[in-house]
């Protein structure tokens, strides 16, 4: 049991000297720098009181003469001026009598005491004579009678000031030098203990690391797959225990790897047929987004039928660089990006044929939780898309077709509000107005489909330009101004006063800035505010509308932006495209469009718009 402990034994004795050493040095910069510290503190700190002392009194002195001037003039507040300052003085006058610390400081202190006394003196002498009436003759009494003691005083308290001064500066002359011997002292005695430390430091490691050398020599060959090893057991301490234990794990590595690695294959070729018998294609990507496995069906869609895909590149497969940067972000913070539903949508030409898939990243970890790998799904839509085309052409042809008549009746319609409302009965206006309003509703349905359609066909022109973004901030003002008065709300600016160009069609940016603003005017009360805030952010220019409306819940928030999606049904109802509207404009446009909102707190609509590259 001796000689077991004999190992641990070395290693504590070297910590314990090295410790040892260390606390000594320690402690002995401690001793030095506190009583230096404390010394010069002291000094210092009874200087400095005289010093402000000196300063103080010098102040009431010029106190006393102003009031002297005044009280000369013929104004009685001079006296009360003198007086005060008169105490303030004998304040600080005490205080410095009371903090007497070097030589000749109590000899300045008297010939202050002397030469104020004079002054005191002569002016309650002053204050029982009369004063003369003339401008020359108070100018003379205050040069003849006052000044030259003030001035004595003056320079007595500028003595006892630059003594105190002096006396500082020769203190922190003092404490330099003895921190420059403290220091030297310190790194004599550091150095001493560093080079004692470190003999005995190499003596002990030349001790305890002769040994490990075998045990280095054998893990290496052991990781290269000899379980053969054996490293000889020559002392009965830590290391020797140490040795018999790695020659019996080499042993059983060796039985474990001899009994596993067919287990192994037969695993592997497991995966391997259930990654094929799944119709979807799935490829597994390793940290360094290098192909590790690929199944038939994802060979098929990405034409790699006789390419060998060890050394295939994440980016030497796919097009769209979002699928890869989602993988990267995966790798780097193990976090999904948060895509929309469609933006998780990839094209892919296979078969001559072009395809949509949706894909959905999963992630591969150990038992310890790190990543080792991802696994890519791709899910193949191309007929959901199709179907949605198809839907969208219906819903484009069925709405032209139904524009015409719609205005037709629209304007039957309007002209008998304008000419026939008066003449007909209570119900049958009742009637003819609700017509109209539904008719106008649904031209603006109408409207809105034709937009959202040419939106999204990619058939909407676009006119970029340079602009001050100030110009579109100015128009909703103008336009909302009734509106906002209508609901007795504030409509806010928070805007820079230099704000760069941005690169845009001023129309398409106009409409979505007004419909954000109009919806938010929709869902306020009475009384409540929208704040339209600005500022740049890279080489975006970032607009948030915010309202104190009754906010989004969480589970919507990212739904808002499909088409006719619609969740409060406590609110006029619109024809639920405007938010899709505006999102597809902004992409056109390079720019995005998200919410963030909670329940109860109001909704703030954040956009971003290019910055033109002109400087």
């Amino acid at each position: 049991m001796k000689n077991f402990y004999s190992l641990r034994l070395k290693i504590l004795t070297g910590y314990s000297v090295a410790f040892l050493l260390m606390l000594l040095v320690v402690l002995w910069s401690l001793i030095n720098f506190i009583s230096l510290g404390k010394a010069t503190e002291s000094i210092l700190r009874e200087n400095y009181r005289s010093i402000k002392s000196a300063q103080h009194m010098i102040e009431a002195l010029d106190e006393q003469s102003e009031g002297i001037i005044i009280l000369i003039m013929g104004n009685p507040r001079g006296e009360t001026q003198f007086r005060t300052a008169e105490k303030i003085f004998f304040e600080w006058f005490g205080r410095a009598k009371d903090n007497v610390t070097i030589e000749g400081e109590k000899q300045i202190i008297e010939e202050i005491e002397h030469s104020y006394t004079a002054f005191r003196e002569q002016f309650y002498s002053f204050i029982k004579l009369s004063i003369p009436q003339s401008q020359n003759g108070k100018g003379a009494i205050f040069q003849e009678s006052f000044k030259p003691l003030i001035e004595v005083t003056k320079k007595h308290c500028l003595s006892l000031l630059q003594l105190n001064e002096q006396a500082m500066y020769e203190a922190s002359k003092r404490a330099s030098s003895m921190t420059e011997i403290a220091i030297w002292s310190t790194a004599i005695v550091s150095s001493t203990a560093l080079v004692i430390g470190l003999l005995f430091s190499l003596f002990l490691a030349g001790k305890i690391t002769h040994p490990l050398s075998q045990f280095i020599q054998a893990a290496r060959k052991l990781s290269s797959g000899d379980y053969t090893i054996k490293i000889p057991v020559e002392t009965k301490d830590e290391l020797g225990v140490l040795a018999k234990e790695f020659n019996q794990l080499a042993a059983e590595l060796g039985r474990y790897h001899e009994m596993k690695i067919d287990q192994i294959i037969l695993e592997r070729n497991k995966i391997s047929a259930i990654l094929s018998s799944i119709a979807d294609p799935i490829i597994v990507f390793d940290v360094k987004l290098n192909v590790t496995g690929i199944n038939p069906a994802a060979r098929k869609a990405l034409n790699l039928d006789f390419v060998d895909y060890s050394s295939l590149h994440c980016s030497d497969i796919f097009p769209s660089t979002r699928v890869c940067k989602a993988l990267e972000v995966m790798i780097q913070d193990g976090r999904q990006l948060e895509f929309m539903d469609d933006e998780r949508v990839i094209t892919i030409r296979s078969e001559g044929i072009e395809k949509f898939f949706l894909f959905s990243i999963t992630s591969i970890r150990d038992k310890e939780g790190t990543l080792t790998g991802i696994v890519l799904m791709l899910k193949d839509i191309t007929n959901f898309k199709e179907l949605e085309r198809l839907k969208n052409e219906f819903i484009t042809a069925a709405t032209h077709e139904l524009k015409t008549p719609l205005t037709s009746i629209g304007m039957s319609i309007g002209m008998l509000k304008e000419n026939a409302l008066q003449f007909l009965p209570q119900k049958e206006q009742e009637l003819l107005l609700t017509a109209y309003n539904e008719i106008q509703r649904m031209k603006e349905l109408i409207t809105d489909l034709l937009d959202y359609s040419r939106v999204e066909s990619g058939k909407i022109k676009l006119q970029f330009e340079e602009v001050d973004p100030k110009v579109l901030f100015d128009f909703v003002q103008l336009t909302f101004k009734e509106q906002v008065k209508i609901k007795k709300a504030e409509l806010l600016f928070e805007i820079p006063e230099q704000l760069p160009l941005v690169k845009i069609d001023t129309n398409k940016t106009v409409w979505v800035l007004s419909n954000l603003v109009s919806n938010a005017l929709r869902y306020i009360d009475t009384g409540g505010i929208i704040k339209i805030t600005v500022k740049t952010e890279d080489s975006y220019l970032l607009v948030s509308v915010h309202d104190t409306g009754p906010g989004i819940p969480d589970e919507y928030q990212q739904r808002i932006f499909h088409k006719y999606f619609q969740f409060d049904s406590k609110t006029p109802r619109g024809s639920g495209l405007g938010l899709a509207i505006c999102k597809e404009i902004l992409r056109a446009l390079g720019g995005n469009i998200w919410v963030e909102s909670k329940p109860g707190k109001g909704s703030t609509f954040h956009f971003t718009l290019p910055l033109s590259q002109k400087k």
